[in-house]
């Protein structure tokens, strides 16, 4: 009986020396990132994958743990400077348009060259390839410094070659913002410099 006892207690021994001895292999089981380790058997938390981590991207990847400077946005896609082809209710025009982002919003610089100063830049935020908005809080200014408050209704679209703008303009007159003009816009990206309106845009 004392030597079953016995047996049964090295066992038991040589059972527990035998577990103690498989230990778990800590390190990276992800074997997408940099750092994979194929012989973790548990996972530390130490993976390092490089991508977009920014929601707001259109190349987020929700796997990345640090951002590599990969991310593009949808603004970027409007980015540029663009040659405008318009036609407006009260006549046609010719200019180029710049258009700058930060990450998915645009601005539209002195927006469709209504304006001699600097209250005229129209910032839109976009998710996609197409957007449309009311835009207030702008202001026109002529030649001789005199200002108007106005705003805009846009509807813009990106196609193949080009950016397709429709929108109409507003003018504080006697009973608030009326509507001054209404124009469709074919921008196309342009190699050279900027132009004003072949035709000044005048309000006076």
């Amino acid at each position: 009986m004392k030597n079953l006892t016995l047996f049964c207690t090295l066992l038991l021994l040589m059972a527990f020396t035998f577990s103690s001895c498989e230990q778990e292999e800590l390190g990276c089981t992800n074997s997408l990132a940099l750092n994979f380790n194929s012989e973790a058997t548990e996972d530390d938390g130490s993976c390092v994958i490089p991508g977009c981590n920014d929601p707001s991207a259109m190349n987020f990847n929700s796997m990345a743990t640090y951002n590599d400077n990969s991310c593009t946005y949808y603004g970027d896609l409007y980015a540029g400077s663009f040659n405008v082809t318009e036609t407006c209710t009260t006549q046609d025009y010719n200019y180029t348009q710049e258009i700058t982002s930060d990450g998915n919003t645009i601005i539209l610089i002195n927006a469709f060259g209504w304006s001699n100063g600097d209250n005229n830049n129209v910032s839109i935020t976009v998710s996609g390839e197409s957007f449309s908005g009311t835009f207030e809080g702008l202001e026109l200014e002529d030649q001789n410094g005199n200002t108007d408050p106005c705003a805009y209704d846009i509807q813009g679209q990106i196609n193949s070659n080009n950016i397709t703008m429709s929108y109409t303009i507003y003018i504080e007159g006697e009973n608030g913002l009326e509507e001054y003009d209404s124009c469709d816009a074919t921008l196309t990206l342009s190699t050279g410099d900027l132009n004003p309106p072949n035709n000044t845009k005048s309000l006076y």
